[in-house]
């Protein structure tokens, strides 16, 4: 399955309306892009720079050279500041100094802060008053997950682009898919996700490993077998626990299982603390016994 980006793209409000924005001559200085899927939010992104500088009128083209430079990040006035994980006030001094440096190839310079909402309070007031002083030569967009991670005084001066939900569209693309729901849980929604999702061989394992904890794991003898699976498998254990955490919650939403809905919480809380524990090089085996004997024991709680 080959997948075109670019006509999901088209079905986001968000490329709409800086599109709009575009053909009206009616372009902000300041945008907020907003939206939980940050795959997705990236390749709008990238298409709004392709909008901007691209040379065809049937913008973006995708096609000729100034598209190329903005799909393989070569732009000279295309310039992003911080990490997946911060924007520190140096970042945002080097933000400020490069609004007082001419654009190298046109007529425009476009900064990014591709993670906004890990910028600390102090800091999102020294970019307010950046924002305050912008040259007409200079656009800033600022990417977030969730808009109430940035002070309302910087909200009020951007103009939001809301990454909508293509639910819709990934339904389409998985027609004939016989794991589409599956999919699109155990996923998110997350067009990367479900694109991956879609071509791992493994996931109807995992996904019925899953169920099998909720509906046939009835005593501590099925203990050495159920650890067994993760032992087989220990590569793709943070795989594996993710997809048990959303099967959890739709059972409990839905309430699809045997299992006892009013456990459902504490377990959905233990696998979500084991992942923690992972990501701090824990002792695998000693989670993986945690997350199992806690489902056994929530259970038992209920009878």
């Amino acid at each position: 399955m080959k997948w075109n980006y670019e006509k999901l793209l088209k079905e986001c409000t968000a490329y709409n309306n800086f599109l709009r924005d575009y053909n009206n001559n009616n372009l902000s200085q300041c945008y907020l892009l907003i939206g939980e899927d940050g795959f997705l939010r990236n390749k709008i992104l990238q298409a709004m720079l392709k909008i901007l500088f691209c040379t065809s009128s049937d913008k973006p083209c995708n096609k000729c050279l100034e598209c190329t430079k903005i799909e393989n990040n070569n732009n000279l006035d295309v310039m992003y500041f911080g990490t997946e994980t911060s924007f520190n006030k140096d970042d945002a001094n080097r933000l400020r100094e490069e609004c007082c440096i001419r654009p190298l190839t046109g007529d425009l310079k476009v900064l990014i802060v591709p993670n906004a909402d890990k910028m600390e309070e102090l800091t999102q007031n020294k970019l307010l008053k950046t924002l305050e002083e912008l040259p007409s030569s200079v656009m800033v967009i600022l990417s977030v997950s969730a808009e109430v991670e940035v002070l309302p005084t910087i909200r009020s001066r951007m103009r939001k682009l809301y990454v909508n939900n293509i639910d819709k569209e990934l339904r389409e693309i998985l027609k004939d898919n016989p794991l589409r729901e599956e999919i699109l849980l155990c996923s998110n929604g997350h067009i990367e996700e479900v694109e991956r999702l879609s071509k791992d061989t493994k996931f109807v394992n995992y996904y019925d490993f899953a169920l099998s904890l909720l509906n046939d794991f009835p005593s501590s003898r099925e203990l050495g077998g159920k650890g067994k699976f993760f032992v087989q498998n220990k590569n793709d254990i943070e795989q594996i626990l993710k997809i048990l955490m959303y099967v959890i919650y739709d059972n409990m939403k839905n309430n699809k299982t045997t299992y006892p809905t009013v456990a459902l919480p504490n377990c959905i809380r233990a696998v979500g603390k084991g992942l923690v524990s992972l990501s701090k090089y824990a002792n695998t085996n000693a989670v993986i016994d945690g997350i199992l004997l806690t489902i056994l024991e929530e259970k038992s709680k209920c009878k």
